[in-house]
């Protein structure tokens, strides 16, 4: 019975009547309905399933109902019965040109077809290969580098615990040596009147400057009134004068603004704030130890400060040698705040790390971490008027334009968020279907929704071993070659 495969002919054998011989056939779908069995394959629909005309396109269209291509030489096939004899060689299915068995059209192409289906087998299960290969060393550098964070990650937090134990110890001593230690003040505690004295008047000074400043501004504008309108007709000497050496003056006249305040009480505040962390001892304690290097850069800054603000401002001069047996060598045992301040800085330094770590551990790169080992990885691409950017655990660009930042990997996509929002409409999107392939390359881009867009990128991440049967439903015929 033509439109059947062998191992479906047995449905389609007679029932020969005893005595009469009478030839008659049911209906598979519906067995009470008894046929004449010449009535198969009549261009006549008779059964409501259509199994009648397995060989014909009588019966209404019905996706089940599916005509056998024998295809010798090649892969068999099955076609819709509705595309039976309408004229069109559907190659690509029946190869062997067996659903135009009435009209003749199409020749038999299977040898042909056969070939190319060939060499695309061998190229795909070639390629396959080699990706594969790929995807196996690019799974073991995921493996390594997971392994080589979670070892740095134990490392960190390793040596955080060691530097938050030695800033409590360090803490602790800091206080249980204050306690023993009460007699004994800060620089600060000694320079603080004149350090406040000093910011009154060198505030009281710059008002004074802008004051002065003002007047000359003010000047400087009647007499500029004064160039620009006055009759030189008149001929008087005292104002043709004044004008010209106003003309002068302007000409060679710098521009000078008085400096503004703020850095400088900035400077009085970083020096309060410095002297409160060195400790000093009371003049008449022997054994004054002898000042260390900071204590003498202290000491060269405060003499600086006195001879240069201090005396310009007060009414009593200050001498600097009067505090040079302030500033001592830090008490002995003392913690220094700056070790402090450095162990806090270390500490939060090396918090940071362990969380960043910790939240790149948690992320989802894939199956086996796969997108681990592309960290660092790009595709680059020009398709149509544009220049792609694609970093897989990163970003997107159009050129300089940002379509997404890296979100996460799902269904063999890779999905991406939060781009540069469009002009009157939502930020840009974007997912990247990935397909199987050897070598990393951007395919197409498109733009289905506004801004939201769909590229294909060849990759062998997502590469598993194919079946005869997957080859074959991605083979596609090069018809300029029949």
């Amino acid at each position: 019975i033509i439109g059947v495969s062998p191992e479906d002919q047995h449905l389609y054998n007679p029932i020969i009547e005893a005595g009469s011989g009478k030839r008659t056939w049911k209906c598979l779908g519906n067995p009470e309905i008894v046929l004449s069995y010449d009535q198969i394959n009549d261009n006549y629909c008779d059964c409501p399933d259509g199994s009648d005309e397995p060989g014909t396109n009588a019966c209404p269209y019905n996706e089940k109902a599916k005509f056998y291509c024998a295809n010798n030489g090649h892969i068999p096939g099955y076609i819709e019965n509705y595309k039976l004899n309408d004229g069109v060689c559907d190659y690509d299915i029946c190869c062997d040109g067996s659903d135009e068995y009435q009209t003749g059209k199409c020749e038999n192409k299977c040898p042909q077809i056969h070939q190319q289906y060939v060499e695309y087998s061998e190229r795909v299960k070639k390629d396959i290969e080699k990706s594969l290969q790929i995807k196996t060393k690019l799974i073991e550098i995921a493996q390594i580098r997971k392994t080589e964070d979670q070892n740095k990650l134990k490392e960190l937090k390793e040596a955080l615990a060691k530097k938050t134990n030695d800033l409590e110890q360090l803490q602790q001593a800091t206080v249980d040596q204050t306690e023993d230690n009460k007699d004994i003040g800060s620089v600060f505690d000694k320079l603080s009147p004149h350090i406040n004295e000093l910011t009154h008047q060198v505030t009281k000074h710059h008002d004074n400057l802008l004051k002065q400043e003002n007047k000359i501004l003010h000047l400087e504008k009647i007499l500029a009134a004064l160039t620009k309108n006055y009759n030189p007709n008149f001929n008087d000497a005292a104002v043709k004068e004044s004008v010209n050496k106003f003309q002068e003056y302007v000409s060679n006249k710098e521009d000078e603004l008085v400096e503004q305040i703020e850095d400088t009480h900035r400077l009085l505040e970083a020096l309060a704030q410095k002297s409160k962390k060195i400790t000093c001892t009371p003049h008449d304690q022997p054994d004054v130890i002898e000042t260390p290097s900071l204590a003498r850069l202290i000491h060269h800054y405060v003499s600086y400060i006195a001879e240069n603000y201090l005396n310009r401002f007060l009414d009593k001069r200050v001498d600097a040698s009067d505090y040079s047996p302030l500033f001592t060598e830090e008490t002995p045992s003392m913690p220094s705040s700056e070790a402090i301040e450095k162990l806090e800085k270390e500490i939060k330094s090396l918090q940071m790390d362990v969380s960043i770590l910790e939240d790149d551990l948690k992320t989802d790169y894939g199956p086996n971490d796969i997108l681990r080992s592309l960290v660092s990885s790009r595709v680059a691409g020009k398709i149509g008027e544009y220049n792609y950017n694609l970093g897989f655990v990163d970003t997107i660009t159009q050129d300089d334009v940002l379509i997404g930042r890296f979100s996460e990997f799902k269904d063999n996509t890779l999905v991406y968020k939060n781009g540069a929002k469009c002009w009157n409409g939502p930020s840009r999107s974007a997912v990247v279907e990935l397909i199987c392939g050897p070598h990393n390359k951007l395919l197409t881009v498109s733009e289905p929704e506004k801004c939201e867009y769909l590229f294909e990128l060849v990759t062998p991440i997502i590469c598993e071993p194919f079946t005869e049967d997957e080859i074959f439903a991605n083979f596609k015929i090069d018809h300029s070659r029949l």
